[in-house]
C-alpha cells in the first residue's frame, strides 16, 4: 500500500501497530514471568504475509532463552481448538498469543483453555488480560488514536498524506492480572511489578 513507513507517497498515511522485535520481547517477559517454562507453544497464521518475519523472531528468541518452541497454525476459528490441544499434546507449559485477528475474536476460548489446563499464557493486548488472561505486553490503542487525531489535523491544514510518515507506536503496555497469577500459583517477581503499567485484580 505505500512505498516505505517514512515516505508512504501516494493519498495514503497513519499509524502502525509493528514493532520491531515485539514478539520476541513478549517471549521474553513470559520467561521472567514463568521461569520453570521450558516449553512454549506460539499460534501464529502462518497464510499472513507478516508471519514468517514474526515466526524468525520467536524461534531466535527461543534458542537465545533456552526454551524448545512449538508453533502451531491458526489460520482460521476452526483450527484454534484443535491448536490449542495440539500444544497440550506436545507437552507446552505456556503459551505466547499474538494480536492475529482469529485469536482476539476468539479469545475468551484460549482464556478458558489456559484456566483449565492451568497454563500460563503471555498475550499480545490488554483486552486478553482484562477478560481474566494473566499477561500482556503489547502496544497501548488509546495512545495511537490519540496520534491519530494529529494526523487528521495536519491533513486538515493541507498537509499531504504520503508526505507524512506513517507513525509506529512509542508507548508499549505490560499489563498483569493479579487474580489470574494467584489462580495458577505463580508468584509475580518483583521486577515485573515495578515494570508493569497496570494491575488488574
Amino acid at each position: 500500500m505505500v512505498k516505505s513507513l517514512a515516505h508512504p507517497g501516494g493519498n495514503v498515511t497513519g499509524l502502525t501497530t509493528r514493532v520491531s522485535e515485539l514478539a520476541a520481547k513478549r517471549l521474553a517477559v513470559l520467561k521472567e514471568f514463568v521461569p520453570s517454562a521450558s516449553r512454549v507453544a506460539a499460534l501464529l497464521n502462518l497464510s499472513n504475509l507478516t508471519s514468517p518475519s514474526e515466526r524468525r523472531q520467536i524461534e531466535r528468541a527461543a534458542k537465545a532463552l533456552g526454551l524448545q518452541l512449538v508453533i502451531l497454525d491458526v489460520s482460521d476459528a476452526e483450527k484454534l481448538g484443535g491448536a490449542l490441544e495440539e500444544a497440550r499434546r506436545q507437552g507446552a507449559n505456556a503459551l505466547l498469543i499474538n494480536s492475529e485477528a482469529v485469536v482476539i475474536a476468539n479469545r475468551t476460548t484460549i482464556i478458558d483453555f489456559a484456566r483449565k489446563h492451568r497454563m500460563p499464557v503471555m498475550y499480545s493486548a490488554r483486552e486478553y488480560v482484562e477478560a481474566g488472561g494473566l499477561v500482556a505486553y503489547g502496544v497501548n490503542y488509546p495512545h495511537l488514536y490519540y496520534r491519530a487525531a494529529s494526523y487528521v489535523d495536519k491533513i486538515l491544514k493541507g498537509a499531504k498524506p504520503g508526505d507524512l510518515p506513517i507513525g509506529k507506536p512509542t508507548k508499549l503496555n505490560l499489563v498483569i492480572n493479579v487474580r489470574a497469577a494467584t489462580a495458577l500459583g505463580i508468584p509475580i517477581p518483583s521486577q515485573l511489578l515495578l515494570r508493569a503499567d497496570e494491575l488488574i485484580q
